[in-house]
């Protein structure tokens, strides 16, 4: 439960840190490939913290029903 737990911070803190680099790659002049690219990794991001976040839910209940 901690891991998952521990996962999902580390995904919620990426997904600002990644947009921000979008925002430096826009306003640097840079490619647009590498926004691109950015804009699906921040994607998937948020695929993956709503599944750490779905399993996180899952096992508290889980834990929580065998107390």
């Amino acid at each position: 439960f901690v891991g998952v737990s521990v996962v999902g911070a580390v995904l919620t803190v990426a997904t600002p840190l990644l947009a921000g680099r979008v925002v430096d790659e826009i306003t640097g002049r840079g490619r647009a490939s590498t926004v691109v690219v950015l804009a699906a990794v921040i994607a998937a991001v948020a695929v993956g913290e709503a599944a750490v976040s779905l399993l996180s839910r899952w096992l508290s209940s889980t834990i929580g029903e065998g107390l």
